[in-house]
């Protein structure tokens, strides 16, 4: 996505934490387990950096390691890139099941990180 496209509503805090993930199929069976790394993250959504692809408006299940905690979330793709030169992508996320415990988690985190 470039620049003069951005669409983002709340601000991103550049982090790298782990991520495990996992995709859903159009007859509703969890797929292919993936690992990979988030680049930012907000209240909504997450910017990931995987060696799988994945389609845009793929349903995901996420797990975020965010220092201590893990949270366990769900949501859609909404955007995917190539990183140039490498066999590895750029997944835009935005959240679609968060538990309330699982927000209060994340926007401690984010809080907590900010400067």
């Amino acid at each position: 996505m470039k620049k003069n496209d951005e669409r983002r509503r709340d601000p991103r805090l550049k982090r790298l934490n782990m991520v495990s993930l996992s995709r859903c199929n159009e007859m509703g069976v969890w797929l292919d387990q993936a690992v990979g790394r988030t680049l930012d993250i907000s209240q909504n959504g997450i910017l990931l950096e995987l060696d799988h692809y994945l389609e845009s408006g793929a349903r995901v299940r996420l797990e975020v390691a965010l220092a201590e905690d893990v949270i366990a979330l769900g949501g859609v793709v909404c955007h995917v890139e190539v990183i140039e030169g490498l066999e590895r992508y750029t997944v835009g996320i935005e959240f679609q099941e968060l538990t309330p415990k699982a927000r209060a988690t994340l926007e401690d985190y984010i809080g907590w990180t900010s400067p």
